[in-house]
């Protein structure tokens, strides 16, 4: 897992926020045995509307996009996520983003005929992501996805170095 923050809240998909996650992605993928067909992506607030964006822009890389609690929706990336599968999350009595950021989206590739899904909490508050991610059925399903084009196949662990780099090192942090 990474876990890249943006200081100034901005994950424009050309934003230098979104470049770092490209960029400790690559690095992680250096360092570390991954398996490339089976990243995804998941962010919380306006890291959820980041995993949207982020997403359409590196389509080709990423499994699968959660978004939680996203902070805003932009349906021009619509037809470029076409295809890609996506499972968001958001609480009915957010106060801080609308629920309507990943219904709509959600909504909307629906009607592209994508089998996108969005779980609506019954909560008040901004977290819907402890709950989400405390359901062992998001993390089953992540591990059915594969990227677009790619075929089942067994991955060679490969020789990994026991220096682990410190938390925040790197571009984005780690």
């Amino acid at each position: 897992c990474i876990f890249p923050q943006s200081p100034s809240g901005s994950w424009d998909e050309n934003s230098e926020a979104a470049k770092d996650v490209i960029a400790e992605l690559d690095e992680v993928s250096r360092l570390y045995s991954v398996d490339a067909d089976r990243v995804s992506l998941t962010g919380l607030s306006t890291g959820g509307y980041g995993t949207y964006a982020i997403g359409a822009k590196w389509k080709d890389r990423f499994a699968a996009l959660v978004p939680m609690g996203s902070s805003a929706s932009d349906y021009k990336d619509i037809a470029t996520l076409k295809g890609m599968p996506v499972r968001a999350f958001h609480n009915g009595g957010d106060p801080f983003a609308g629920v309507w950021n990943d219904t709509g989206m959600v909504d909307k590739l629906k009607s592209e005929g994508d089998d996108a899904q969005v779980t609506v909490y019954g909560a008040i508050g901004h977290d819907c992501w402890e709950t989400a991610y405390a359901d062992g059925s998001l993390f089953k399903w992540l591990l059915q996805q594969r990227r677009q084009g790619a075929t089942a196949s067994v991955v060679a662990p490969r020789q990994t170095s026991s220096i682990v780099p410190a938390a925040g090192a790197g571009a984005g942090g780690a």
